[in-house]
């Protein structure tokens, strides 16, 4: 049997919302939470273009060449960076990522477009809901859930 070497290049625009939507990412530690969302995608080969959001979700914009599954790398960055946040920042153990994560592939020729939709997410806040920004994306890309 014939063993195929597979080459992959994905950019993905990942959206995570705080559980039950709550505004717990705050202006003094939004940069932290950056920078740990930036390393636990490193650890699973994600290499983040872009980091923009809300106290109440995130997007980042990604390029996946790890040959691992999408959902796996995803799953385990999500995963890492909540315990690592919660760590930090919520001693209790408070915080965690909503359950549901969206995630859409770009295209190469779109992702600079997308990275300064990211980029511009407080602005873009300043007169749009993050809850129907979530619902208008999931219809654009016929996403049940």
């Amino acid at each position: 049997m014939t063993e195929f070497s597979i080459i992959k290049k994905v950019w993905l625009h990942i959206v995570l919302q705080t559980n039950n939507r709550l505004p717990l990412i705050l202006p003094e530690m939004e940069k932290d939470v950056y920078a740990t969302l930036r390393e636990c995608c490193k650890n699973v080969s994600l290499q983040v273009s872009e980091i923009g959001g809300t106290p109440d979700h995130i997007h980042l914009l990604v390029l996946d060449e790890d040959k691992s599954s999408v959902s796996f790398n995803v799953q385990s960055f999500a995963l890492e960076s909540a315990a690592v946040i919660n760590e930090k920042h919520f001693k209790a153990g408070s915080f965690a990522w909503h359950s549901q994560v969206y995630v859409y592939s770009v295209s190469h020729s779109q992702a600079q477009k997308v990275g300064e939709y990211i980029a511009n997410q407080k602005e873009i806040h300043k007169t749009r809901n993050s809850k129907k920004e979530i619902e208008e994306f999931a219809a654009l890309h016929q996403l049940n859930g």
